[in-house]
């Protein structure tokens, strides 16, 4: 049996989270930060090194949308079974206060 590859499953089920594209496509993965707070738990962004939670939501890119330097319209969440994808709009989260 294959073992589980999350970036090839991220390629399959994942859309760019500004326009829509499969990723497919996208040579890189591009995980953006989106400065909002995340009510789910994957994937979500933090830092270890100051102890931050991952609780930040975070977007995944296609390299044509970063090359042009666009901003994502949506964060995207998945369960840890690695059998659901939602997006949430950016504009309906709420803004992550950094408490260090």
């Amino acid at each position: 049996m294959k073992p589980f590859d999350s970036e090839e499953w991220i390629r399959d089920k994942v859309e760019c989270c500004c326009c829509g594209e499969s990723m497919r496509n996208s040579k890189h993965l591009n995980f953006v930060q989106t400065g909002k707070k995340a009510t789910w738990k994957y994937p979500a962004a933090g830092n270890i090194l100051t102890k931050q939670p991952c609780v930040e939501a975070l977007a995944i890119l296609c390299d044509d949308c970063i090359d042009k330097r666009k901003k994502p319209l949506f964060a995207v969440e998945w369960d840890n079974e690695y059998t659901t994808v939602e997006y949430h709009p950016i504009a309906a989260l709420e803004e992550l206060r950094n408490e260090v």
